[in-house]
């Protein structure tokens, strides 16, 4: 293992301490430094939150980062628990699967386990959750949040491609269930990507 994945999983590894584990069901790291990345690459943290509570936790992580003043802590993936069953037990392209198994647990590693395992979590659905007061309290979280992060996203999608070109574009994708870095770059490894049996 390089020096630079060493420094870069502790990096995560100290976000991952100071960010309350209340409502999260797991912490890991994707991207680069999941396989072997480069001294200038971003460190992309992967976060599932309890059904419900999404936007409630992203607010927190970005609280989080802001305090340790951490710019490589790239906040690129988060679901909820309800959209994470969907996920892994869904149709994933060779890549993601690939990338799914490259995943770093930092804490909840026996729920991530069972993803990977059964590529399928049968969630308990509780109706009652849903109209709880937290639930309302994340979904005002969402009101707010969302507009925000979409338009701080774009900027910096734009400042990327001045600096980096346009391979360095990416877009937000938000709902409720989930928020994530949709990047030019991904795409065109997913396409081009023809994997194969060594990751199952």
């Amino acid at each position: 293992m390089s020096q630079s994945k060493i420094r870069k999983i502790e990096q995560a590894m100290n976000f991952s301490g100071f960010l309350k584990k209340k409502w999260v069901k797991f912490i890991g790291i994707s991207g680069s430094v999941s396989y072997e990345p480069k001294e200038d690459d971003d460190v992309d943290v992967f976060i599932i939150s309890e059904k419900c509570m999404l936007w409630t936790v992203i607010l927190r992580a970005l609280i989080a980062r802001r305090i340790i003043k951490d710019k490589e802590i790239c906040l690129s993936l988060f679901m909820d628990a309800d959209y994470a069953a969907d996920f892994y037990s869904g149709n994933m392209s060779p890549l993601k699967k690939m990338d799914a198994k490259k995943v770093i647990p930092l804490h909840g590693s026996d729920y991530y386990q069972e993803l990977l395992n059964r590529m399928k979590f049968h969630s308990n659905n509780d109706n009652n959750q849903n109209a709880s007061i937290l639930g309302i309290i994340d979904f005002a979280v969402f009101l707010f949040l969302a507009p925000f992060l979409y338009i701080k996203t774009q900027i910096n999608s734009h400042m990327d491609i001045i600096r980096k070109g346009e391979s360095a574009k990416f877009s937000p994708r938000i709902s409720r269930k989930y928020f994530y870095l949709d990047s030019e770059k991904y795409r065109k490894y997913e396409m081009d990507f023809k994997g194969d049996d060594s990751y199952e």
